[in-house]
């Protein structure tokens, strides 16, 4: 297996399709994303509903530019990569007024007024995706795949971050090793200058980590919770046990109950952990990472603790076409499913950053 999957936990392949190897991202359209939304109801005194479409940079960098020079704080639902082209909902954190903004990278059209929106208004994410130089005679092989759904719905690339990997420092945290997560950002990345000067001044690691903005700092922790669901998943499709039983917590229409059929639910680490399906895997791995659920519950940096959840085993792909010369696919993922683990089940490249995938 390559070594950046497994460096993020992903031992296997879920699918025996022969890769069609090539490269995508090669520009900013060839990789287009267009976040969809549901269920939203205008209204004429509520908060601010914008479209936001950029390319060349990444969402929190947008986010942060707007609140700086426009005096502008908005709510977004999902970053998006900045090596695209997409087109993503935002909404003031204020009712009353709106801007529109223009800028080389980046532009935030006004929609209308609405009542405050959540996470469970995105129903997902449609796809665009140009692939070159591959060898695309058996990809009506693979649509077959995308229709049986049985793709892995693995944590993709862009969650773990390359220098370093947001896991790594999840995991100090986890482990309370507060000292070594600061270390790490300090020695390994860029844009953490006030994590090192607190650290200088006050040598108060945790003191260090909150000048980390609080979205970023609870992403660390659920990048290592991404790592041992991959690693999960894995070992899951190892043991050819991703079918689903009498009284499995399933997914399906985007909830999660008990049902006659749909996507398997699989519990991730997290404190309050109560599922047996799965457990003994699960708690396999966190053994042999020296942690346990309860250490999910930081008692010294509480705002990053962590419960455990479900994700859904296979990815949840839809409106699958594509057309060859070149080669472009088209398709629907749901909320929180990642394009690049479908293109790496397709493409199965050599090296996942020439290909475009990281």
């Amino acid at each position: 297996m390559i070594e950046l999957d497994k460096a993020i936990g992903i031992e296997v392949y879920s699918t025996d399709f022969k890769g069609i190897g090539g490269r995508t991202k090669f520009n900013y359209s060839s990789f287009i994303v267009e976040e969809v939304i549901k269920d939203i109801r205008f209204v004429d005194d509520g908060y601010a509903l914008y479209r936001l479409e950029k390319e060349g940079i990444d969402t929190q960098h947008v986010i942060d530019d707007i609140a700086r020079k426009h005096n502008l704080r908005l709510k977004i639902f999902g970053l998006k990569d900045a090596n695209a082209k997409t087109s993503q909902y935002a909404i003031s954190t204020r009712k009353h007024g709106y801007k529109e903004i223009r800028s080389k990278h980046y532009s935030l059209k006004f929609l209308g007024y609405t009542n405050h929106i959540t996470r469970s208004h995105i129903l997902g994410n449609r796809f665009t995706i140009t692939i070159k130089d591959c060898n695309a005679n058996n990809i009506d092989e693979f649509e077959r795949y995308v229709r049986e759904k049985r793709i892995a719905n693995f944590y993709g690339y862009q969650r773990f971050g390359l220098n370093p990997m947001t896991h790594l420092v999840g995991r100090e945290i986890i482990k309370r090793n507060f000292k070594g997560a600061v270390e790490l950002l300090i020695e390994n990345s860029k844009g953490f200058d006030a994590v090192r000067l607190e650290y200088e001044k006050s040598r108060n690691p945790i003191s260090a980590l909150r000048r980390v903005p609080i979205r970023i700092r609870r992403l660390f922790v659920e990048a290592y919770k991404s790592y041992i669901f991959n690693r999960t998943l894995s070992a899951i499709i190892e043991q050819d046990d991703l079918k689903t039983r009498e009284g499995d917590i399933l997914f399906k229409n985007g909830e999660l109950g008990i049902f006659d059929d749909g996507i398997l639910a699989i519990p991730t680490a997290g404190y309050a952990f109560k599922t047996k399906r799965f457990a003994d895997i699960i708690d396999a791995i966190m053994r042999e990472e020296g942690v346990n659920h309860k250490d999910f519950y930081i008692k010294e940096m509480e705002e990053v603790s962590s419960q455990s959840n479900f994700r859904q085993a296979v990815l949840d792909c839809n409106e699958f076409a594509y057309k060859l010369e070149p080669l472009t696919l088209k398709f629907m993922l749901q909320r929180g499913g990642y394009a690049t683990i479908l293109l790496r089940e397709v493409m199965k490249p050599d090296d996942p950053l020439a290909a475009g995938l990281a």
